[in-house]
């Protein structure tokens, strides 16, 4: 089936140069707006289905080459761990024509045998706070319905101000930010 195309150009210059001066044009406004909102959902699902369809076409090709250079490291460090006293005696990597091989030396946290995670973070918690990170985040809506002597001491002010929208009559609203 066929996609069924956008706008016109005569449309589309229609509604660059929109202006509304009564409510009849405000409805056909809202109109316009539904054909914009339809059109830019079937030109994102067209968008969509082709990105979804290159993905599928390329994916093959994708995993095949990612599985050949999971078998190249693979290869790689057997040989240099089959060789680590000999090619690794002097220097911890070694550079060739097309790269480097090597091993470097990395520190991992693990758990002592009976202990979990989360006994660990009970214990920093009581114990060394400065090894324990918190996220703090205002919780807005509350200090909105909180006492305004409370909203003083915090240093907020609530400012009303109306936000214009224009709503379609599946209640899809548009906003310019």
């Amino acid at each position: 089936m066929p996609e069924k195309e956008t706008k016109n150009t005569a449309e589309k210059t229609a509604i660059q140069n929109f202006e509304v001066h009564s409510l009849k044009d405000a409805d056909r406004a809202l109109q316009l707006l539904g054909i914009c909102d339809a059109d830019l959902g079937r030109l994102q699902a067209k968008l969509n289905r082709k990105i979804s369809k290159a993905q599928d076409e390329i994916r093959p090709d994708l995993e095949t080459i990612e599985m050949e250079m999971k078998e190249l490291i693979n290869a790689l460090q057997k040989y240099s761990e089959e060789n680590k006293d000999q090619l690794f005696a002097e220097k911890r990597s070694l550079e060739m024509n097309y790269g480097t091989i090597g091993f470097q030396k990395s520190a991992q946290l693990v758990c002592q045998s009976g202990v979990d995670w989360k006994q660990v973070l009970e214990v920093a918690k009581k114990a060394y706070p400065d090894y324990v990170a918190a996220t703090w985040n205002l919780v807005k809506e509350a200090i909105k319905k909180a006492p305004e002597r409370t909203q003083d001491k915090l240093g907020i002010l609530i400012e009303e101000k109306d936000t214009f929208y224009a709503a379609g009559k599946d209640k899809k609203r548009y906003q310019v930010s």
